[in-house]
């Protein structure tokens, strides 16, 4: 081995260190050799003093602070490292993404802390009362839940770190004194919370949001009408109703139980019942365009406004409106938007009709459309009955379907984890989409059938089974199909 070949080796060996580091090293070892050659030593004899590379390497290591296992242990299986980069890209990102994003969100609450005085504009003084505690007991439970989750996003994060290093470029025994620093605990200790004292103002934060549950329950539902205020708004369209034109009618609102229905009079009436004056609520009869506009807007300012939120809905917050359209009145369009409570629907003739409900329940019966029937919602039930429409489309998520004794040409229903319902039916085609639940079908004459599920039963049965579908598709897994019907 000559003298290059042997600082080459050591340089290499000593590659985990800075550039420094080894260029101080190296020198030295160049001294050496230089005043060995001034001295007329030989270079075999400089080497063999030196000794072993590897003892040389070891030696200066451990000086510099390096652990044995750094430079002893083999170096690490490539597929090892493939599958940490993978770990990575797959789960690990993702998970630690989900933990700080559910933690910085549930943290903000302590922000919203500061607007909770915002209900005192939006309801009325009582449910603001109630409200009030158990909202800042809501925030602020989801502030203290939040900071648990970004500690334990960092604790992840420090040990993912030092994993990696340790595997794919190791530190210093003693380098990760600045990782272990990434930590929140210390604004517990500078308001001084301990274990014991968090976990008492966690249980204050429940007891005050169960204020919001127990003032319901003892307070507004037993002690309170459920309406305190009623309106009333009319339209007088005599002049109107022996015209061809049509009338559109739109109605947009929120936690507000809707009912239309036909009257023999000649006034279109809207009647309310509501328990705040804190909303607007709007009614624009445009006997121009001939348009009914029926719109709620919060006069209340902040976040409240911005979400769907039951917790903010106290009982005695439920309100009405009974919509009574003349008999004569030729109706256009009909768009219904509303959330949290039921829609109702019946004895009426229009052109189309559309119906979206959230988390309201629909019913519906003695309906004739010209046109298109739509009706959607959210876990509730959507029940119709004498139906007749070209075409007829209803959605639910997490709620029933129940379609009975109905005519169109073409019917489409889909839900998910809930039944569909259909009897005494007839259409040209009919397609019916579910998730984990029963599709049953009673004497639906169709020309067309498609009825597709998972994990449960399908039901088609018509009293009279002698005419043969031109198509029919039954498809479900892990359950039966039950037919009495072919197809041709």
């Amino acid at each position: 081995m000559t003298k290059l070949e042997f600082l080459k080796k050591l340089e290499k060996k000593l590659k985990i260190l800075d550039e420094t580091e080894r260029k101080e090293i190296l020198s030295f070892y160049y001294e050496r050799f230089d005043i060995d050659e001034k001295n007329n030593k030989p270079e075999d004899e400089t080497l063999a003093e030196l000794g072993s590379i590897d003892d040389i390497a070891e030696n200066i290591l451990v000086e510099y602070g390096y652990e044995k296992e750094v430079f002893t242990k083999k170096p690490e299986n490539f597929m090892i490292k493939t599958g940490i980069i993978l770990f990575d890209l797959i789960i690990g990102i993702w998970v630690l993404l989900l933990v700080l994003i559910v933690g910085l969100v549930c943290t903000s609450g302590i922000v919203f802390v500061f607007s909770t005085p915002v209900l005192f504009f939006q309801y009325n003084l009582r449910d603001a009362l109630i409200l009030f505690p158990s909202t800042i007991g809501l925030l602020l439970f989801f502030t203290f839940i939040g900071l648990i989750l970004l500690e334990l996003f960092l604790i992840m994060l420090k040990n993912i770190i030092k994993w990696h290093i340790k595997i794919f470029n190791p530190l210093k025994k003693g380098n990760f004194e600045k990782i272990d620093k990434l930590t929140i605990l210390p604004i517990f200790k500078k308001f001084k919370i301990t274990k014991k004292r968090y976990i008492q103002i966690l249980v204050i934060c429940l007891l005050l949001v169960s204020c919001r549950y127990i003032s319901n329950f003892f307070i507004v539902q037993n002690f309170t009408p459920s309406y305190l205020y009623s309106k009333e708004y009319t339209c007088d369209l005599e002049n109107e109703l022996n015209g061809s034109s049509t009338w559109d009618i739109s109605v947009k609102v929120t936690d507000t139980n809707i009912k239309i229905t036909k009257t023999s009079s000649d006034l279109l009436k809207i009647k309310r019942n509501y328990s705040t004056e804190k909303i607007n609520f709007d009614v624009l009869f445009d006997k121009e365009n001939n348009k009914i506009d029926i719109m709620m807007r919060n006069t209340g300012i902040g976040w409240f406004n911005a979400i769907n939120f039951r917790f903010f809905k106290l009982d005695s917050s439920n309100q009405s409106i009974l919509i009574e359209i003349p008999e004569k009145l030729l109706v256009g369009n009909m768009s219904i938007y509303s959330t949290n409570e039921e829609f109702q629907l019946e004895n009426i003739k229009l052109n189309n009709l559309l119906v979206s409900i959230s988390n309201g329940s629909v019913d519906i019966s003695d309906i004739t459309s010209n046109n298109n029937i739509s009706l959607s919602t959210s876990n509730e039930t959507i029940e119709t009955k004498n139906l007749q429409s070209n075409i007829i489309d209803i959605k639910n998520r997490n709620g029933q379907i129940i379609l009975k004794n109905s005519l169109a040409d073409a019917i489409t229903t889909s839900t998910i984890n809930d039944d569909i319902i259909v009897n005494d039916v007839r259409a040209k085609s009919i397609s019916s989409k579910t998730l984990n639940s029963l599709i049953e079908y009673k004497n639906v004459y169709v020309e067309s059938a498609i009825m597709k599920t998972r994990n449960a039963n399908i039901v088609f049965i018509n009293d009279n089974n002698s005419k043969k579908l031109d198509k029919l598709i039954t498809k479900t897994t892990n359950g039966d199909v039950i037919k009495n019907i072919s197809q041709k």
